[in-house]
């Protein structure tokens, strides 16, 4: 496993404003108090002086529907360690952020947009009823589409709680130059709606070390949507869903269609990414300093990514969505390095399952030096079609190195099949290395299983 902290720390000013408790120059503006009133920092303590903006760990800011705690609309820094907080107000946001500017974003305390609203079993029949989310578009930190932004977000520690359909944690609609790194909680409740969203790049890395939980229908946990100009590496434990509910009732001909409604993935990746993806984690070959500070086998040497996928999305999809999208080769010398964990389930009875899949989707998506498959992968559904990794159309992986254990399982009375590895017509893959074990089971008695079924005609070599 390898996780890079390539930024430090210094000099930075958190986003939220409020009631002046303190000033360091002209225009900055500190705020350890809790006020209702958004601030910017081209005015934030009313002298009209662009500035800072602090919250302290005490301080807060509290928004209405249609407001923004802070918004960033000079060249200035914003330090959050307090609170941004609304409820029950759509259209709310976090921090906003300009392009065209410059600064360093710093969050390490808390943005939390929530409802006041439960779940309820309405009908008595022993499940929650009605949908997950009921109020829309509550973003934590928000880049708005137009011009670049130039400067590093960081989130450091502390977290969100975001609450609502068609809304993030982190949506970035424009270019940020400079490196996004989040090693703060996620956690984002509401249908369409995203962890993170990278719609439009980021020239330095993309560092994810953060627990998340994402769910609702087509909702995705990271999508990376423009292009990465350094790494995308990711680290903590991931849940998504689009149900309200992963526990199978005994009997599930009581499960109405609000209950199994379908997520996205917990990764979307439709943008090039020069320097690979990694999904960090032990692997098989244990790396004593994966953090490269000259302290070998710390806490974070062994973190890693443990994905978890309840529903029919893949737990990591890759396309080209229209264009032509490469993943360049990471410091290990593949374009995809998996070292970590992901768990993909269907759950319910006629739901497939599927951990990888790589296509082009009317484009191509190419895997520069292949990909290692050194962590755990393991895929199960029920009634229907498992799939471990798939190669679609349009997918170019020159090699697959497999060197843990991936299983792929059916239980099924009807005929399925459960797939370890599936290379679709138009897929472009050339050799699998695998010193791992391949692991496909079906259960029951009409169905098949493949260990690697190859429709491309591609496939020159099997070293086993």
């Amino acid at each position: 496993m390898r996780i890079k902290r390539k930024i430090q720390l210094a000099g930075l000013a958190v986003v939220l404003a409020g009631g002046v408790s303190g000033t360091a120059e002209a225009g900055d503006r500190t705020i350890n108090d809790d006020i209702t009133t958004p601030v910017t920092t081209s005015n934030p303590d009313g002298s009209a002086v662009p500035g800072d903006i602090t919250v302290g760990a005490d301080g807060s800011i509290t928004v209405d529907t249609n407001e923004t705690a802070i918004t960033v609309d000079s060249s200035n820094d914003v330090t959050v360690d307090g609170g941004l907080l609304s409820e029950d107000a759509d259209n709310s946001i976090g921090i906003l952020i300009e392009g065209g500017n410059s600064g360093t974003i710093t969050h390490s305390g808390s943005i939390s947009l929530t409802e006041d609203y439960t779940l309820e079993d309405t009908d008595d029949d022993g499940d929650f009823d009605g949908e997950l989310a009921i109020g829309t578009n509550r973003h934590g930190i928000f880049l708005q589409a137009g011009p670049t932004f130039t400067g590093d977000i960081i989130v450091d520690g502390g977290g969100f709680v975001i609450e609502g359909n068609n809304s993030s944690a982190i949506t970035l609609d424009a270019l940020l130059t400079g490196t996004l790194d989040v090693t703060g909680s996620v956690t984002v409740t509401g249908e369409n709606s995203y962890g993170i969203a990278i719609n439009e790049g980021v020239t330095g890395d993309v560092l994810i070390n953060a627990p998340l939980a994402v769910r609702g229908a087509n909702s995705v946990g990271v999508y990376v949507g423009g292009d990465v100009g350094g790494e995308l590496s990711l680290t903590g434990t991931w849940g998504v869903t689009g149900y309200l509910s992963t526990v199978i009732p005994e009997d599930q001909g009581t499960l109405e269609p609000g209950d199994i409604e379908q997520s996205g993935s917990s990764l979307v990746v439709s943008g090039s990414v020069a320097n690979g993806v990694t999904l960090e984690g032990v692997g098989v070959e244990n790396d004593e300093d994966d953090d490269d500070d000259g302290e070998d086998n710390e806490a974070d040497d062994n973190a890693g990514v443990a994905i978890n996928q309840f529903g029919s999305a893949a737990a990591v999809h890759i396309f080209g969505d229209g264009t032509n999208i490469v993943l360049g080769p990471g410091t290990e010398g593949f374009g995809f390095y998996h070292r970590g964990t992901i768990t993909s389930a269907g759950v319910f009875d006629g739901v497939s399952a599927t951990g990888i899949r790589i296509d082009g989707l009317g484009g191509t998506a190419t895997v520069s030096g292949g990909m290692l498959l050194d962590g755990l992968l393991s895929v199960s559904a029920s009634e229907a079609n498992s799939y471990a990794l798939i190669i679609g159309d349009g997918g170019i992986v020159p090699s697959i190195e497999m060197r843990n254990i991936i299983t792929s399982s059916v239980a099924s009375e009807t005929a399925q099949t459960a797939y370890g590895f599936f290379f679709d017509t138009g897929a472009d893959v050339s050799s699998i290395n695998n010193s791992g074990s391949l692991i496909v089971s079906y259960f029951g008695e009409t169905g098949d299983s493949y260990a690697i079924q190859d429709l491309s005609g591609t496939l020159d070599t099997i070293t086993n």
